[in-house]
């Protein structure tokens, strides 16, 4: 209709194709520095000619192995392709340059090529079987990591095989077709010599100075990983840019449709004051017949941003200003993520979050009481930002007590009581007329004002028999109570969440907050238990670990093998 104007807020395609774009690029861009790098040292057009020939072979043949073992071209496996574009030539030119020297020595072409191969033909297959047999143990993974990581690997093994044959059967036809006078050491670029001559004299001072190197190496080596385990930041999966916010808010439970509608109107009008926004979606509670359950305390606002472009702030950017404008907003509690990241973080852990905080037990009262103790030692931990607990926001609610002797005396059940009771509340369809075509229904439920209304409760009418009713209140005590909102369950007990975000290191903030949580004293039948990502993140470290340990071992046993000693493989690892 006139005045209709039509804003795309989200497009997953963009998260992908935008990558996946860039991936590509980045492969012919590594292609063409490689094959530079290659021409700089070689400093001739075929040899440089023959190695990059096999670039494409391998890359394509890796491509159909992929497609025999049921991998896809994804971002994943782009990704390996890409990365493995400057170790497919290394088999390559370590067989060029033998049958070179080989050559140099005054051997006819012929011969030079078979015993440069030959000679080179061990090496070459243990360095490539070496790196090959690293990927092995990411079959023993499982789960989601698997799906993740397991293409990675392959692909990039793949194409390593492809190289080492390539290396062994092309390049040396291609060497025996085209003969060539090999360059002599003078003839390497001056940049090349230089860095010879600084590599002898270092290693010539690490060789005189061999305790005081190998002491400092030990030292820098503790040093980092002492740096890496406790100040690195820690994530699942790295941050994206996807071109869209999204900051849920969350009211008081109770708070009424209106208040909420303004104030997410306030906040959109307050978002659309950021050059970098292009338009906001605004969401509050879920409709009707869905299975979505949230309330009208709750809305989510999804913003469109401009194009990378023409953006001034990247999204995380954005995100901390947000927080920065909205912190001050009375009545609120914000959550801020990104779409995607948002259906991560739920798909992994069950919480809207990164991270939360579950307490177990019976009482609702006492799940209170320890959610407020358990959020103030949270407060205190360094690393933990922007907790959201919604215990503590109670909403009034009616509490109906049957009377047990007076249910007896009029020949009545809680049941009976109860049910006529949720015919007022929820109400029923007890009818249909037809207007025009079409059936509608006739709805009976009790008008919302005396649903509401402590003392039109009271003297709600209860039928006892066929023509006789009774007033509520000489059934059961009625009163308001101060509840949670609703209550949840986790292990087949209930429960009550904090969800929270997590700044520096994930492993050494969890270690702070439980040094500060084993403060709290927790009665029998209650604890604690820490979820989100934190869990699939330790759950991936093991797994990790375990993986690291096996590729370790499996290098080691082919370095002994070759070097028939124990000493060599271990100095080798380091």
């Amino acid at each position: 209709p006139p005045g209709t104007r039509v804003n795309k807020f989200y497009d997953q395609s963009e998260i992908l194709n935008e990558p996946m774009a860039g991936v590509k690029n980045e492969m012919w861009m590594g292609a063409i520095l490689a094959i530079f790098v290659l021409f700089v040292f070689l400093r001739r057009l075929y040899p440089t000619f023959v190695v990059s020939l096999t670039i494409p072979l391998a890359l394509l043949s890796a491509a159909v192995l992929m497609l025999l073992s049921g991998y896809s071209l994804n971002m994943m496996t782009l990704a390996a392709l890409t990365l493995s574009i400057g170790m497919v030539v290394d088999d390559s030119i370590i067989v060029m340059e033998n049958i070179e020297r080989h050559q140099a020595l005054g051997r006819p072409i012929h011969q030079a090529v078979l015993d440069g191969t030959r000679q080179i033909l061990g090496p070459d297959v243990s360095g490539t079987i070496t790196t090959v047999i690293v990927f092995l143990p990411l079959l023993f993974l499982t789960g989601f990591l698997r799906e993740l990581i397991l293409p990675f690997g392959m692909t990039i093994s793949y194409t390593l095989l492809a190289s080492l044959i390539l290396s062994l059967t092309v390049i040396p036809v291609l060497m025996q077709r085209h003969p060539k006078r090999v360059i002599r050491k003078n003839e390497m670029p001056a940049f090349l010599r230089k860095f010879i001559r600084w590599n002898d004299g270092f290693f010539h001072a690490a060789m005189n100075h061999k305790k005081g190197l190998l002491g400092g190496l030990a030292a820098a080596f503790a040093g980092f990983l002492m740096l890496v385990l406790l100040l690195n930041p820690v994530g699942f999966l790295p941050p994206i840019d996807e071109g869209t916010l999204l900051i849920e808010y969350v009211m008081p439970p109770g708070v009424s449709l209106k208040e909420s509608y303004r104030v997410g109107r306030q906040l959109s009008r307050e978002a659309l004051t950021f050059p970098d926004v292009k338009n906001v979606y605004l969401k509050i509670g879920s409709p009707e017949n869905t299975y979505s359950i949230e309330g009208v305390n709750r809305g989510e606002l999804q913003m469109k941003l401009v194009d990378k472009s023409r953006r001034k702030y990247s999204a995380n950017a954005l995100l901390e200003q947000f927080r920065q404008k909205f912190s001050g907003i009375e009545g609120i509690v914000c959550l801020y993520h990104q779409p995607t990241q948002e259906n991560i973080d739920e798909s992994f852990s069950g919480l809207p979050a990164f991270f939360g905080i579950s307490i177990e037990g019976d009482n609702l009262d006492s799940l209170v009481i320890l959610s407020k103790r358990v959020e103030k030692a949270a407060d205190a931990t360094p690393g933990i930002k922007r907790l959201i607990n919604n215990a503590k926001f109670q909403v009034p609610q009616i509490e109906v007590v049957p009377r047990r002797p007076q249910l007896a005396y009029f020949g009545l059940t809680a049941e009976d009581v109860l049910g006529q009771m949720a015919l007022a509340f929820r109400g029923q369809v007890v009818s249909y007329f037809i207007r025009g075509q079409a059936p509608v229904a006739i709805f009976l439920r009790l008008p919302k004002r005396e649903r509401q209304n402590l003392t039109d409760l009271k003297t709600f009418p209860i039928q006892v028999g066929a023509h006789r009713t009774v007033p509520l209140n000489q059934l059961a005590a009625i009163g308001f109570q101060n509840t949670m909102p609703a209550i949840t369950h986790l292990n087949s007990q209930r429960e009550v969440t904090l969800v929270s975000g997590i700044s520096g290191n994930i492993f050494a903030v969890i270690k702070k907050l439980k040094k500060n949580l084993s403060q709290i004293h927790f009665p029998t039948g209650y604890a604690y238990e820490i979820r989100g990502q934190y869990q699939t993140l330790l759950q991936s470290v093991r797994q990790f670990g375990v993986v690291i340990l096996g590729a370790i071992l499996l290098v080691y046993i082919i370095l002994y093998l070759q070097f028939h000693s124990f000493w060599q493989p271990f100095v080798s690892l380091l």
